[in-house]
């Protein structure tokens, strides 16, 4: 299941189809009319652009629709769907669309397509007609070894122009089993130039599943730990070198954190965990040590959650 917040909605993408709920001011989900125009049985990842204009979905066949809709929660038949093809029909995650926020200077779509082929980029300007350009002429391949590394996560920093990319097997020698990666590129007119290292930086686990560059210029990455459980960790952005620094505090997630999540006020990162123990994590942050997270709440979802959102209040 895909899911993507816009306003007072929430678009949900099932095996059949793609589908608004009203929030009520109560948290109570009323079901809208189903996207009639066009219906994607395989939604790989689901994204609103900030201008609340279009509807991004990454499917699973290989393609990238941008689907009009309007702030009451419904399709735009007035205008028509946009669909771009990608370089592969890869196993798009939830983690695996992102596009960038409001007044960036390049606005762009990232998707992650797994192995092989990496990540594919493509400009985006919610003004025009067809919103989504032509791709970048290159993908973003994985670090590691070809058709084994695969890219499974991306995120756009809110307020510097960074592209980050989670990768896994990037570091299959690895002794101490951090073999995720975390990647980042500055972004420039019609490009982004991955910033100067060594070698990417380690992720903090196997694989890095999400990534939430949040606006206090901390990144969070939540990695998987092979059958032991998820574990987030910090990095401190400095966008004028530009360069990441790992933080020496991590916190403890269930197992295989899929997805994560900032609430609207600031105050709360939320984490699911596919295979649960536990389902669901809160954290807040740190009063003393900035960007550090700390333990809040746990709690049970229905088996197997893969996607998190926050909405707007």
């Amino acid at each position: 299941m895909a899911i993507a917040p816009s306003g007072s909605y929430l678009w949900v993408a099932t095996g059949s189809g793609i589908t608004p709920y009203q929030i009520s001011s109560t948290g109570a989900l009323t079901q809208g009319s189903a996207i009639s125009a066009f219906n994607d049985p395989v939604v790989g990842a689901l994204q609103v652009d900030p201008s609340g204009k279009w509807l991004l979905d990454a499917s699973l066949a290989g393609n990238l629709y941008a689907f009009p809709i309007t702030t009451s929660g419904a399709q735009d038949t007035s205008r028509s769907i946009q669909t771009m093809q990608l370089a592969s029909a890869s196993a798009v995650q939830p983690g695996g669309l992102a596009i960038s926020p409001s007044g960036s200077t390049y606005p762009i779509i990232a998707v992650a397509l797994g192995a092989t082929y990496g990540t594919q980029i493509f400009p985006f300007a919610s003004g025009n007609a067809a919103p989504i350009g032509s791709p970048y002429s290159k993908t973003l391949t994985p670090y590691g070894k070809s058709g084994v590394a695969a890219t499974v996560a991306v995120a756009i920093d809110p307020s510097n122009g960074f592209l980050y990319v989670g990768e896994t097997d990037a570091f299959p020698g690895s002794t101490t089993g951090d073999t995720g990666a975390l990647r980042v590129y500055a972004i420039n007119s019609n490009s982004v130039t991955e910033i100067s290292y060594t070698t990417p930086y380690p992720s903090g686990g196997t694989t890095p599943h999400a990534i939430l560059a949040a606006s206090n210029g901390y990144v969070y990455v939540a990695n998987w730990q092979g059958a032991s459980s998820g574990i987030v960790t910090a990095f401190l952005l400095n966008a004028s070198t530009p360069s990441l620094t790992l933080q020496s505090n991590t916190v403890a997630t269930g197992d295989e954190p899929y997805s994560m999540a900032v609430d609207s006020t600031g105050d709360f990162v939320m984490v699911v965990n596919s295979q649960g123990s536990p389902y669901f994590n809160a954290f807040t942050f740190d009063t003393t040590n900035t960007g550090q997270l700390d333990a809040s709440a746990t709690g049970s979802t229905a088996a197997g959650p893969v996607a998190i959102v926050a909405v707007p209040k």
